[in-house]
């Protein structure tokens, strides 16, 4: 409690809806700025959003329908046996999720599934029923399906989250997965794309397994949570098994996530932790942002405090990212500007005086991001589990020895009615 009221303390008037717009603000009003944690951690956050966006366009998404498509030719060119049936139906509603251009074709002899087919794909694409599929004959919530704001924007989009959702969620009785393993084994090409896949969800936080499914999942780390706040987050971080594992094998972006916010939580930086966890679930809130400018006479400036090790974390996870990126040139320039951040971060740890150079550079962040990432973040809503959401909120606004900055601000909304 006694942090909450730390943080109420220090607001004094609203941020106009963003941290870029707020710093800017500094430089039109030539207001003296104070860099925070939480600054760093937004524009960082900012940064990862849109390189794993690219990463999914570029990489992820035409893996996944070409595989989709793929698949269903591959399955109705087996001989008949027991599990066959089970199969042309899954691959045939996967077919058609991921916008299969040719008709789909059901071979000779089982012409009954078609109507089971069709009316699987109904009820996936209406994503509003709770019921038994007509496929495999298990409950199924194709609530699931709702198109997420980020990937309803274009066909191939939705194609991709339905595929992917279906092949997420929807069961393999043991002896057909066993059977499609095999399918896809004897093809070079499914083989293939099938690894490479397993390898992209994984790195970008679907790691869960199970052996009904085809493709992983991704763990829902607040999912049966009905009450939250600061310390239930803080919390859930430094007690969590599964985090704590995670953190030590950093095999994806989702781990290197839990461990930028632990360093955060360990060197006291407590909304910026908060605050950069869910911002990275923002994917779709963003802004094109080519405003910036450059100011050759900054004022007076302050940047927070412990800050080395958290920048050294994010500069590992940009490497990271560089490795399975298609355009590493963006990532190479982010972590130059990382950086140089962390070593005006040793300067200031140690009392030393920064030069001018380093003054310009602080009071331009906004600027230089902008160099490498045309985006910004905006106001989003979480939702948390079916109970909660989170709303990110534009940040607050702090004053610290007559320079001003700002602090994540967000709230929750109870869903239940």
């Amino acid at each position: 409690m006694k942090f909450i009221i730390v943080i109420l303390l220090t607001i004094t008037v609203w941020a106009k809806g963003d941290f870029f717009s707020l710093y800017a603000e500094n430089k039109d009003l030539n207001r003296s700025s104070f860099i925070t944690s939480d600054y760093i951690a937004s524009i960082y956050a900012t940064y990862k959003n849109n390189r794993i966006e690219k990463i999914e366009n570029k990489i992820i998404i035409p893996r996944v329908i070409n595989f989709s498509k793929y698949l269903y030719k591959n399955v109705v060119n087996i001989e008949n046996c027991e599990t066959k049936k089970d199969l042309i139906a899954y691959s045939g509603v996967l077919f058609l999720l991921a916008g299969g251009d040719d008709e789909l074709i059901i071979p000779d002899g089982y012409e009954e599934l078609k109507n089971s087919i069709i009316e699987e794909y109904k009820l996936i694409t209406e994503a509003k029923k709770v019921q038994k599929s007509p496929i495999t004959h298990t409950i199924i919530n194709y609530k699931k399906f709702s198109i997420k704001k980020r990937y309803n924007n274009s066909h191939i989009g939705t194609s991709y989250f339905r595929a992917l959702t279906y092949a997420q969620y929807i069961p393999l009785k043991p002896k057909s997965k066993e059977l499609l393993l095999q399918i896809i084994s004897k093809s070079q090409t499914l083989n293939n794309l099938y690894r490479y896949i397993i390898h992209d969800l994984t790195l970008i936080g679907f790691d869960i397994n199970k052996n009904e499914n085809l493709f992983p999942q991704k763990a829902q780390v607040f999912k049966n949570i009905d009450t939250f706040n600061v310390g239930v987050f803080l919390e859930t971080f430094k007690s969590s098994k599964n985090i704590n594992r995670d953190i030590l094998e950093l095999k994806s972006f989702k781990d290197y996530d839990y461990k930028i916010v632990k360093t955060l939580i360990d060197n006291n930086h407590l909304t910026a932790a908060y605050g950069y966890f869910f911002q990275r679930k923002c994917h779709a809130n963003k802004e094109e942002y080519n405003k910036t400018k450059f100011i050759n006479t900054p004022s007076k400036i302050n940047i927070e405090k412990n800050l080395k090790t958290i920048l050294s974390v994010m500069i590992e996870d940009a490497y990271l990212i560089s490795q399975n990126s298609i355009d590493s040139k963006v990532d190479s320039k982010m972590i130059d500007f990382l950086k140089k951040l962390r070593l005006i971060s040793k300067k200031a740890d140690l009392n030393k005086k920064l030069t001018y150079d380093d003054i310009n550079f602080l009071y331009n962040l906004d600027y230089f991001f902008n160099k490498i990432i045309h985006t910004k973040s905006s106001m989003c809503k979480i939702k948390l589990n079916d109970k909660l959401s989170i709303n990110l909120n534009k940040p607050t606004v702090i004053k610290i020895d007559n320079t001003v900055g700002g602090r994540y601000s967000l709230t929750k909304t109870n869903l239940e009615k």
